[in-house]
């Protein structure tokens, strides 16, 4: 998709990602049997199976929001991550706090797991009519949280279709590199080398343990780490630092960073 399926008035005062739940209709899916939808901003590693073996009709295929911390060599990750959203949420929104996703929107604590709506898949007979309903019904223009993700979430867990896959299906990055306590998204700020080589060694070891990676937040700077990775002899993908660090320290600087180049 490059351009807009939705022209309407209501279309042009929210998020394009919104226009993912209508992506069926586009005529060149009328006679889709099923749909997979992946954000622009996911790498698919070629070694990936597909999401879709398996799949039975009513099954809304997707993952969790964030699913880490269940692990106990990851909680620390979930915590950090938690911890800086809360922090950007309360500098964005003086005087409150924040409580949770479903929370935000008035949904209480929710029917069941937030998803990432930048991967799911579905089959139009069956969820076409489930995802325009979302579309039409909910809007973000008074909800500090926005976009799709969280009355997708709301509504799919209440019609007990959700179908949840491996994480690795939609493994988002920038919470992983948060949590490992980097910072490499924002502006006015002294950006180490050695962090963005840090950084880079974290992404090419999320791409080879997981199949889509997400750059969600992290884009800008994550996908151009990403096109310096080649693949290596014994089939995984690796940064080429002398080609990757170039381009991004003339990134950073567009940015407004400051660059320490401490190696």
């Amino acid at each position: 998709f490059d351009k807009p399926l939705d022209n309407s008035p209501i279309a042009s005062t929210r998020s394009i990602a919104w226009q993912k739940l209508i992506c069926h209709l586009h005529p060149a899916l009328s006679n889709a049997d099923s749909i997979t939808w992946l954000d622009c901003d996911i790498v698919i590693n070629p070694n990936s199976p597909d999401p879709r073996q398996g799949q039975k009709e009513e099954d809304f295929l997707s993952c969790q929001e964030f699913d880490w911390g269940n692990d106990p060599q990851t909680t620390h990750l979930k915590e950090g991550w938690l911890k800086r959203q809360a922090s950007d949420y309360t500098t964005a929104y003086k005087g409150k706090k924040f409580e949770g996703f479903y929370e935000t929107w008035g949904f209480g604590e929710g029917s069941g797991p937030l998803i990432n709506s930048g991967f799911f898949s579905f089959t139009p007979k069956h969820h076409g009519e489930l995802l325009r309903h979302v579309y039409t019904k909910y809007n973000d223009d008074k909800v500090e949280l926005w976009g799709e993700m969280v009355p997708l979430s709301e509504t799919i867990n209440k019609r007990g279709v959700l179908k949840l896959l491996d994480q690795r299906f939609n493994f988002l990055v920038y919470p992983f590199i948060v949590g490992a306590g980097y910072n490499i998204n924002f502006k006015n700020q002294t950006i180490s080398k050695s962090e963005i080589i840090a950084a880079a060694s974290l992404i090419a070891k999320a791409f080879n343990s997981s199949y889509f990676l997400h750059f969600a937040g992290c884009k800008d700077i994550g996908m151009r780490i990403m096109s310096s990775f080649y693949e290596s002899e014994n089939g995984e993908f690796r940064p080429d630092f002398k080609k990757c660090w170039p381009i991004m320290k003339r990134k950073l600087l567009l940015m407004g960073h400051d660059i320490n180049e401490d190696c």
